[in-house]
């Protein structure tokens, strides 16, 4: 599974959101927001794997006052009325996720391992 069918399964199968599968997958003005504060992200929002970096990037959209070449006074937390916050926050969800799942099957994996070496 893609990382944007695995995000569409999230929205819907873990949020309170799920009908708004839609409205959270649809990054054109989120990539736009995206690349006024990190040029390095040109692939959007999907290139970002970790919640720390997420994180640092959420905290720097929220200090934008407008995007450049759009309506001044626009702020990110109220920009498509509230929808691009409100995505990208469920996307932080989703990669915290990935996150706690890699942990627990990493952890799981070396329980199942260590009687096989134990045997050796």
């Amino acid at each position: 599974m893609d990382k944007l069918s695995a995000y569409k399964s999230f929205i819907k199968n873990c949020t309170k959101s799920p009908n708004s599968v839609g409205n959270y997958t649809d990054f054109n003005k989120i990539n736009k927001w995206l690349l006024s504060v990190d040029p390095t992200l040109e692939k959007g929002i999907l290139s970002i794997d970790s919640t720390e970096k997420a994180t640092d990037i959420l905290g720097k959209l929220e200090s934008l006052t407008s995007l450049p070449g759009e309506k001044e006074g626009v702020i990110f937390s109220r920009a498509g009325n509230g929808q691009y916050i409100s995505a990208f926050k469920t996307y932080i969800m989703f990669l915290n996720s990935i996150k706690l799942v890699s942990e627990y099957i990493n952890e799981n994996e070396v329980r199942l391992e260590s009687p096989k070496n134990n045997n050796r």
